[in-house]
């Protein structure tokens, strides 16, 4: 909450999340605490990617996220509904 010491009671949002370019994921570990967290949504960015790169939600393949100009070069949005629960993101 950023204004008391319930953190130190167990009452906080954590949530590790790893970048792994060996094997071209994303990863968001389950989350950790008790604090519910305020986000409904998750958005990621991604440049620097092939155009043509292909991604990957928890094993499903996203055709809905087109290509834009961003960030001085293509960029890819997604968006996906936040949970507790781990999140991988892979791209092709």
């Amino acid at each position: 909450d950023g204004e008391t010491y319930a953190f130190q009671q167990g009452v906080y949002h954590r949530r590790l999340m790893t970048y792994d370019p060996a094997r071209r994921e994303v990863r968001l570990d389950r989350a950790d605490g008790t604090y519910p967290s305020r986000f409904t949504a998750i958005k990621a960015v991604f440049h620097g990617f092939p155009e043509r790169a292909s991604f990957r939600l928890n094993g499903a393949a996203l055709t809905d996220a087109p290509w834009t100009g961003a960030l001085g070069g293509a960029a890819r949005s997604i968006a996906f509904r936040a949970s507790n629960e781990p999140i991988t993101i892979q791209w092709h």
